[in-house]
């Protein structure tokens, strides 16, 4: 063992029934089939199109009405941002578990927050050190790899200097310092979803007790993958960019699935996410676009498969299946 414990507590405590059917009476049968195993797959897609609904389309519906009232740039930024961090907050800590009542059964609510992984924070040492590696290398790849074609433009004004407006192109827009702030929003609730609530429901069909945890967290890598063709207008203006998107967003969400378990915490996940996201703007690539997806896919992999070593080299996530912990 290598410090940190697992949380292989069951999902379906059932000494634990009576308590919530006092809780939740009307919502018991519903909650009891959503937390069936089998219903499992089915469910995360519920869970994706919850985010779809009330996360996505808030966040078009609010940027309509700033391009009509047409405010100070930060100040649209700053709107934007808490009414994303709001939407995500009450849909995956509210109307999830309340509606769904996923991915617990029979716990109250810090029980909820606990099976998320959003409780633990210990070993903080560890902790920090696999967020921190783990950034380093996606980044260094990111940054490495496009290099050796010559054509990479570093541009560290687009995380560390003043947002700018590009009036006649919005795309090309700059957020600057506000990037630490804006990215928040996927940082967190992206990886509340992907690897707290859909990830922790898979375990239940795939549970870590029968060593068949790999599948639920490749299916919850392609979920998460999934999630961003939810994004329609990104998905008809910028085709490429998006499929893209689903697949290194797939491959880094499986690497993000097995730091989730060997922590047994969502926090190097959520710092590792946020990271790649503000410095995601600080590189761009002066030759074929093409070759520049190839190369950062390439980066992805290899940075994805470091991160997975690290896990198994610095938790006890390798040896679940030799001893019970």
């Amino acid at each position: 063992m290598k410090g940190i414990k697992l949380n292989t507590t069951s999902l379906n405590d059932k000494h634990k029934i009576g308590e919530k059917r006092k809780r939740f009476p009307k919502n018991m049968k519903i909650h009891e089939k959503m937390n069936e195993p089998n219903n499992a797959i089915w469910v995360s897609i519920l869970i994706m199109l919850f985010w779809g609904i009330f996360v996505i389309i808030p966040r078009y519906i609010t940027t309509y009405f700033l391009d009509i009232i047409k405010l100070d740039y930060i100040t649209e930024l700053t709107i934007l941002f808490l009414v994303q961090f709001l939407f995500a907050g009450i849909t995956l800590l509210t109307l999830i578990p309340i509606l769904l009542g996923v991915p617990t059964t029979f716990k109250p609510y810090h029980g909820y927050l606990e099976s998320i992984r959003l409780t633990n924070y210990k070993p903080i040492g560890k902790i920090i050190f696999i967020g921190i590696t783990g950034s380093v290398f996606i980044l260094f790849f990111a940054i490495f790899l496009p290099s050796m074609t010559g054509n990479l433009i570093i541009q560290p004004d687009s995380v560390f200097g003043s947002p700018v407006r590009d009036i006649n192109a919005p795309e090309n827009s700059v957020v600057g310092w506000f990037g630490f702030i804006k990215f928040l929003v996927p940082g967190i609730w992206e990886e509340v979803i992907g690897r707290g609530i859909i990830l922790t429901v898979l375990l239940r069909k795939y549970p870590l007790e029968k060593g068949v945890h790999h599948k639920a967290i490749a299916l919850g890598g392609f979920l998460f993958g999934s999630m961003h063709l939810l994004d329609i207008p990104s998905l008809i203006n910028e085709p490429t960019f998006v499929i893209g998107q689903v697949v290194w967003s797939t491959i880094i969400g499986i690497a993000w699935g097995y730091v989730a378990i060997g922590t047994n915490s969502l926090y190097p996940s959520i710092f590792i996410h946020w990271i790649i996201d503000i410095f995601s703007s600080y590189i761009s690539f002066a030759g074929d676009i093409n070759l520049f997806l190839v190369l950062f896919l390439l980066a992805i992999v290899i940075g994805s498969g470091l991160i997975i070593l690290l896990v198994y080299q610095t938790t006890n996530i390798g040896d679940f299946h030799k001893k019970k912990l």
